[in-house]
């Protein structure tokens, strides 16, 4: 997982999450000796219950500074925002302005952790969900890593492994887009890239959350036109 993004030059990628909210909640009954999680956990049983959410991410990704997302939901696309020229562009609301958020705070030196640029370059581009697929690294000294087989995925060989916090009692539960609390992590790794193909969260069995590769090419070309806050990329 340390190589990318040096791995890559361009990026095309298609991911689809899921979380079971209330599944999520019940699990986090195993970690309340963590204060991040006890109030999580006081303020969502105050609420109705979610239930299940599911959202797609598309990307367009140019090094070093050309980047276009478009976030899907049940009713379709709801959101564009990217970043061409040193201008970021957004439509869709209060995820753009988070998103522009952590760019600079990121830029600032408080955002995600990093101790390299290329883990800063990605940060300020992209949204967390497909940042830590793209530069897992920074995950590589907060988790425990046992390799437990190889197969393929999407066409492309795997290195499958368990992952587990070295210490949950200290962390903050949402640190990571990708990665709620949980007792592990089911990943599967892109054996010549270094990126994460899926992420599968657990307790006790019981998988809550998921984050999937549902397409992705490296190197292919891009008209800057996809960059382009007034045209749509070509599908």
């Amino acid at each position: 997982m340390r190589e990318a993004p040096g791995a890559f030059h361009s990026v095309r990628l298609v991911v689809r999450a899921w979380v079971d909210h209330d599944a999520m909640l019940a699990g986090f009954a195993r970690f309340l000796e963590n204060p991040g999680v006890t109030a999580f956990v006081e303020r969502a049983r105050a609420e109705p219950p979610r239930g299940v959410e599911e959202e797609e991410r598309r990307v367009w990704l140019q090094l070093p500074d050309a980047v276009r997302e478009e976030l899907y939901e049940e009713g379709g696309l709801i959101e564009t925002s990217g970043r061409h020229g040193g201008v970021r562009w957004g439509s869709g609301g209060s995820r753009s302005e988070v998103m522009a958020h952590q760019a600079g705070t990121a830029i600032a030196g408080i955002g995600p952790r990093t101790s390299s640029p290329a883990p800063l370059v990605l940060a300020v581009l992209l949204h967390p969900m497909a940042c830590e697929l793209l530069q897992p690294s920074d995950l590589l000294d907060m988790l425990t890593f046992e390799e437990v087989g190889r197969g393929t995925l999407l066409g492309r060989g795997t290195i499958e492994a368990v992952a587990r916090w070295t210490d949950w009692r200290t962390i903050d539960p949402f640190s990571y887009e990708n990665f709620p609390i949980a007792e592990e992590y089911r990943l599967v790794v892109d054996a010549e890239r270094g990126i994460l193909l899926r992420v599968s969260c657990r307790t006790d069995e019981v998988e809550f959350a998921t984050t999937e590769v549902l397409d992705v090419a490296f190197d292919e070309r891009f008209d800057d036109r996809i960059f382009a806050p007034e045209k749509d990329p070509a599908r």
